[in-house]
C-alpha cells in the first residue's frame, strides 16, 4: 500500500506558481496574497515534506532537482484540478431562471 501524505493543496498549488513564474512577488499577484504569505506556504510545503523545493538567494529563485520534479509532476495535476472547478463554476453561472408573473 502506498504512504498517505497530508500535504495541503493549497501550498501545493502555491508552489505550483511560484514555481512556472520563478518569482514569489509574481506568484503572489497572481494569487491576489503578499510575496511573505506565498514564501510561508511555501517554507510549510517545504517542512512537510522534508525537502528544499527552492535555492534562494537575493536575486534569483531556481527549483532543486526534488522540486523541479514536483513541479513536473504535480504542475498538470492542479491545472487539472483549476479547470475542474472553473467548469464547475461557468455551469453553475449559466442557469437562469425565468419567471412570469401576472
Amino acid at each position: 500500500m502506498a504512504e498517505r501524505s497530508n500535504v495541503g493543496l493549497k501550498g501545493l498549488r502555491t508552489f505550483c506558481v511560484a514555481a512556472r513564474l520563478g518569482s514569489f512577488r509574481a506568484a503572489a499577484e497572481e494569487l491576489f496574497v503578499t510575496a511573505s504569505a506565498v514564501s510561508h506556504q511555501i517554507r510549510g510545503l517545504e517542512k512537510e515534506l522534508g525537502e528544499t523545493l527552492f535555492d534562494r538567494n537575493a536575486r534569483d529563485l531556481r527549483l532543486t532537482d526534488v522540486g523541479r520534479t514536483l513541479y513536473e509532476e504535480a504542475g498538470p495535476l492542479i491545472e487539472r484540478l483549476d479547470a475542474v472547478v472553473a467548469g464547475v463554476t461557468r455551469r453553475r453561472k449559466r442557469q437562469v431562471i425565468r419567471m412570469s408573473v401576472q
